[in-house]
């Protein structure tokens, strides 16, 4: 059966399985810190948790296009997404490295459309990512709420 969703599963070193949507175009990484925290049909093992998530890093399945429809597939529990000024002013150097060439951020699943396959296709000429840099002098020169509540005078 065919895939729906652009949905994504990472596959930790000790057998855990993310599942991932896009709400936005841009790009994810290959691997990822696992984000699985267990579920009812699947606890997660006491020895490989730290702060509530498994410690291990999980790999991509590159997007596949189909499931076997006698597996139960999961619903998603994370999204990867584009930030919005707010939250890309509070990023690290990487983060906003990573964002300003593309690259989306993960959260767990909010009730964000997801992209659909063969609708919602995309290539780089279709991403338009915002000059967040420039937003931000902006934002600072103005010296508007954004500016004081986030940046020190």
């Amino acid at each position: 059966m065919k895939i729906k969703e652009r949905m994504n599963i990472y596959v930790c070193e000790y057998g855990c399985h993310n599942i991932t949507v896009d709400v936005d175009k841009g790009t994810t990484p290959f691997m990822i810190g696992c984000e699985f925290t267990g579920r009812p049909d699947r606890p997660a093992d006491p020895s490989k948790m730290k702060n509530g998530k498994c410690t291990g890093i999980a790999k991509s399945a590159m997007y596949p296009k189909e499931k076997d429809d006698s597996t139960p597939y999961p619903e998603p529990t994370h999204e990867w997404y584009r930030p919005e000024l707010s939250q890309y002013a509070k990023l690290s150097k990487a983060e906003k490295d990573h964002v300003n060439n593309g690259g989306l951020l993960i959260r767990p699943r909010t009730d964000a459309k997801a992209l659909i396959n063969g609708i919602d296709d995309w290539t780089w000429n279709d991403v338009k990512l915002p000059d967040y840099e420039a937003a931000l002098k902006y934002e600072r020169k103005s010296k508007s709420t954004f500016g004081k509540k986030y940046f020190k005078n």
